[in-house]
């Protein structure tokens, strides 16, 4: 996400990265609502007000297995 304002206070850059367990159906669920729905990230993110521009990457976590 770029130029946001939390708090009243501006960010010029913020990047969340996360780890869950989903199924696909969850992650395009949320894909499709983070495209679709007007508003979605000021109204799930407390404190945030304003956002210039977001991006949302989903890619699959590979576990990493030692031997």
């Amino acid at each position: 996400m770029e130029n946001l304002v939390v708090h009243g206070k501006r960010i010029d850059n913020l990047r969340i990265d996360w780890q869950d367990n989903a199924t696909l159906e969850e992650v395009m669920e949320f894909s499709h609502k983070w495209l679709m729905t007007q508003n979605f990230l000021t109204s799930h993110m407390n404190g945030l007000s304003e956002v210039g521009e977001s991006s949302i990457t989903i890619e699959p976590v590979e576990e990493n297995v030692f031997d």
